[in-house]
C-alpha cells in the first residue's frame, strides 16, 4: 500500500465486516494550513467506527493541481478496500456518531455530493468493483479539463471531468456491462 503516493497509513482500531477507508490529501500552503486539523477531524472519525485513515501530503503528478490526488489515490487503495471514502481537507465530519454503511449501500458502486453549486467531487464514496476500477481509471485518463499545476485558474479539472464522465454513462451500457468505461 502507498506504492506510488507518498501517504501516511493510520491503521483502524477495530476490524469491521466491510474493509473501509478515508482518504484525503492536502499540499501547497492553504491546505496545509487546514491539514492538520482536518486530519484529526478524520482521525478521529475513522476510529470512532474502525476505519482506516490514509493521508497524502505530496503530489502526485506535478502536471496537475493537487485536488487530482483523490482519483490517483482511490485507484491505489481501491483494491485493499470494500469501501473508499475521500473527503477535501476543507470538508469537516459534524456527526461523529453516523458510520458510512448508512451511505455506502452494496447496490451502487459510487455514492456523491452535492453542495450549493451541484455535484461535488469532494465527497464521495466508491466501492471496490471492476465498474468502479474502470471508472476511475478513466476518470484519470481523461485528461481534457485537466488545468495544468501553476494555471491563474482556480478549478483544477477533476470536478469539471467528473461531471463529463457522469454525462457518458447510458443506463443500457452500464446494466450491459458498462463498455463505456472499458476505455
Amino acid at each position: 500500500m502507498c506504492a506510488w503516493l507518498q501517504c501516511t497509513l493510520f491503521a483502524r482500531a477495530t476490524p469491521l465486516t466491510h474493509r473501509t477507508a478515508i482518504i484525503m490529501s492536502y499540499s501547497g500552503a492553504y491546505s496545509a494550513q487546514l491539514g492538520p486539523r482536518s486530519v484529526a477531524n478524520k482521525r478521529q472519525y475513522a476510529d470512532t467506527h474502525g476505519y482506516d485513515l490514509i493521508v497524502s501530503t505530496a503530489p502526485i503528478n506535478p502536471s496537475r493541481k493537487p485536488s487530482w490526488n483523490k482519483v490517483a489515490m482511490a485507484i491505489e487503495h481501491l483494491p485493499d478496500y470494500d469501501w473508499l471514502f475521500y473527503v477535501d481537507t476543507d470538508t469537516w465530519i459534524l456527526n461523529m456518531s453516523l458510520p458510512l454503511h448508512v451511505l455506502a449501500d452494496d447496490a451502487y458502486d459510487l455514492v456523491l455530493t452535492e453542495d450549493h453549486r451541484g455535484l461535488n467531487a469532494g465527497v464521495w464514496l466508491v466501492r471496490n468493483t471492476a465498474w468502479a476500477e474502470r471508472f476511475l481509471g478513466r476518470w484519470w485518463r481523461v485528461d481534457q479539463f485537466v488545468v495544468e499545476e501553476g494555471a491563474a485558474k482556480r478549478s483544477s479539472g477533476d470536478q469539471m471531468t467528473l461531471k463529463a464522465l457522469l454525462r457518458l454513462i447510458n443506463t443500457r451500457e452500464v446494466a450491459e456491462g458498462d463498455e463505456w468505461a472499458a476505455g
